[in-house]
């Protein structure tokens, strides 16, 4: 599982290398990036991280399709996801945005006692971005993320006491998060 992870990720980054170098024109922009971030419910902090490839219409809007990993009280997630980003400056190296997140969470590594299924990510953010030269830039952002997904908890005295059946439960958590984002156009 961990080889085909890093082979899409990989792929998705060669993607979008051999289209800066192809496609190119003045209303159309092929961005990349590569982010990292800290998601947090306050109980639990996990590290996440995710890569985007994406198209910039009029300099305004950006549409990206992302891939990524993270961490969450249930295990390890594979998120894939839409993103949607407003460019509040148009035409400038240096502009805040908001963006909006949807997507579903694939369970990667699940804790001993649990059987999670996948589920429904969303989220929001609002950061700023620089761009230092015409290819390459730096964004930071901070947001809210929600996350849904139902499994089973199996305890080992569900064996003991068969009058307990195994638990059911729908996990969702509101989370804050902070990224920090190295673009390429």
């Amino acid at each position: 599982m961990q080889r085909i992870i890093l082979i899409i990720f990989l792929f998705l980054l060669g993607l979008s290398a051999q289209a800066q170098e192809m496609l190119t024109s003045k209303k159309f922009d092929f961005v990349s990036s590569i982010n990292t971030g800290v998601n947090t419910d306050f109980y639990n902090s996990n590290f996440s991280m995710a890569v985007t490839n994406g198209v910039i219409m009029n300099q305004r809007y950006m549409l990206s399709l992302g891939l990524g990993i993270e961490g969450n009280q249930t295990g390890t997630q594979l998120p894939m996801f839409f993103e949607g980003k407003y460019l509040f400056l148009k035409n400038r190296k240096k502009t805040p945005f908001i963006s909006v997140t949807s997507g579903y969470l694939q369970p990667l590594y699940r804790n001993y006692w649990q059987n999670v299924q996948g589920g429904f990510t969303a989220g929001a953010q609002i950061g700023f971005q620089n761009f230092f030269s015409d290819h390459v830039g730096i964004s930071t952002s901070v947001g809210y993320r929600y996350w849904r997904q139902r499994g089973e908890q199996n305890y080992y005295y569900y064996d003991i006491m068969p009058f307990y059946g195994n638990g059911a439960y729908i996990y969702i958590s509101n989370r804050f998060e902070v990224r920090l984002a190295l673009l390429f156009k």
